[in-house]
């Protein structure tokens, strides 16, 4: 569970910064997207869509960490939801950027 929180804090930060760098017109990963405003806002809107569900999944994973040391059992339903949550906002970018 720690991996999976360290993991998901570290995908949320990389997308915060890469969209904080695209903002500024100085990203190296999507250069090619700081020249025109709207393919820069598009691709704004997708970078903040995976950092926002990667973000909310790794606090719902901490949640379900704390729940376990504190009850002693795992709640299942809330790991689910950790994962469905970033699962779901990475399908949902992916086909976001399908359609860009």
């Amino acid at each position: 569970m720690l991996i999976y929180i360290v993991l998901m804090l570290g995908i949320a930060i990389f997308f915060y910064q890469e969209s904080k760098k695209l903002l500024e017109g100085r990203s190296n990963l999507l250069q090619e997207y700081c020249n025109d405003p709207t393919s820069t806002k598009k691709a704004l809107s997708l970078l903040r869509k995976i950092f926002l569900t990667s973000a909310a999944s790794a606090a719902l994973m901490a949640v379900c960490f704390l729940m376990t040391k504190v009850t002693g059992t795992m709640p299942k339903p809330v790991a689910a939801l950790s994962i469905l949550c970033y699962a779901a906002g990475f399908i949902g970018a992916m086909f976001q950027l399908k359609n860009f």
